[in-house]
Parts: structure tokens; C-alpha cells; sequence
């Protein structure tokens, strides 16, 4: 199997795993946010969502914001290689 290949099988095989996790980390965390979609390319995750004040999501400069990115990558990663 090639590469590219074993990237999509890895992706849509945890693909409705990764769709569960994401809402439940925003709850978790307190941010009150409406998930309009989360789309899986490879190894990318698009995650669009909407907050009556996104600057508290977003944060100064943008540091929330990669935070939580960060938290997620950590927690996807760790989720979906435990199968």
C-alpha cells in the first residue's frame, strides 16, 4: 500500500472517533462554541466554528488559539494510536 494510501485509511478509520472528540473537548474546556463542520484531508483536520465573541477563543495575538490547537493535536494523536 502506498503512502498516500495508508494516510486515507488511517484518517477515515478514526474519522467518526475524531468528529466525537472535538465537540467534547470544547465542552470540556468551557468554550461555548457552535461546530458548523469538521472535514478530515489526510492528516489535516478543518474544524469551522462559531462564537459570539471569538476574540476569547482567539486571544491575544493569537495564543489561545494555537493553545488549543495544541491540546487537540495531543489528544487526537494519543486517542487514535491507541487502537
Amino acid at each position: 500500500m502506498k503512502e498516500t494510501d495508508m494516510k486515507q485509511v488511517l484518517s477515515s478509520a478514526h474519522a467518526a472517533e475524531i468528529k466525537k472528540i472535538i465537540p467534547e473537548f470544547f465542552e470540556k474546556i468551557g468554550f461555548g462554541v457552535d461546530i458548523k463542520e469538521i472535514t478530515i484531508e489526510e492528516k489535516t483536520i478543518f474544524i469551522k466554528i462559531k462564537k459570539e465573541e471569538p476574540k476569547i477563543l482567539i486571544g491575544q495575538g493569537g495564543q489561545t488559539l494555537i493553545e488549543i490547537q495544541h491540546l487537540l493535536r495531543a489528544i487526537l494523536r494519543r486517542k487514535t494510536q491507541e487502537d
